[in-house]
């Protein structure tokens, strides 16, 4: 069975909540139960599932404010390590190897170009729900990326794999670039310079200690 964090699970579900989400729409996928349970992972299906019906009931651009609601303590010991990786760079490099700890449905890669640098989210959206997700994954990579960093970085250019939502508008207004649909992948490009933003709490010997608990 697929797996996401719980953590994020419940974020999704404590903003659906606070923005009117209707409590019967969901009531069948178990989420009670799925947020009291002892684990701290959760399954994807009833994830997707509930970003579908919050698509149907809420206003659009849910994935971009949940995205925004992101803090490295959701991301359990992985956030740890972000907070003191020396930049961003560093931070997506972890991802590469350490991402499977949040989700088995997902893979992060890291591509030097030049003068700019691209982080790549690799992840078939083969239902809306996995779409909404992505795009909440594209919003929380820049959420994590200011948070470490205190710098207002935004990308040069934004892509998502998946067709092109009715107010294109939303997306481009968050990321402060040019934003396209249906390309080839899901991904964020920055200036060089930017991913090499030193981060706030940048720490070789701590970060090596969160390195070997992960």
């Amino acid at each position: 069975m697929s797996f996401v964090l719980k953590s994020i699970f419940k974020k999704v579900v404590d903003l659906a909540e606070k923005e009117g989400l209707p409590p019967e729409s969901y009531s069948h996928l178990g989420v009670t139960e799925i947020l009291k349970s002892d684990s701290k992972y959760a399954p994807t299906a009833p994830f997707f599932d509930l970003y579908e019906i919050i698509d149907r009931h809420l206003d659009p651009g849910f994935s971009i404010r949940v995205g925004q609601l992101m803090v490295l303590d959701d991301y359990d010991v992985l956030g740890l390590a972000w907070k003191t990786c020396l930049s961003p760079r560093d931070m997506f490099r972890r991802c590469e190897r350490f991402f499977i700890l949040m989700t088995d449905t997902q893979l992060y890669k890291v591509l030097d170009e030049g003068e700019t640098g691209s982080i790549t989210i690799y992840r078939d959206a083969t239902r809306r729900g996995i779409e909404i997700s992505n795009e909440s994954s594209i919003v929380a990579t820049l959420t994590v990326i200011h948070k470490i960093t205190g710098a207002d970085i935004h990308p040069v250019r934004v892509s998502f794999t998946h067709s092109a939502p009715a107010d294109v508008s939303l997306y481009q207004d968050y990321f402060s670039c040019e934003v396209n649909f249906g390309q080839p992948f899901n991904r964020l490009v920055f200036r060089s310079e930017d991913l090499d933003t030193r981060s706030l709490k940048a720490d070789k010997s701590i970060n090596k200690f969160m390195m070997e608990r992960l």
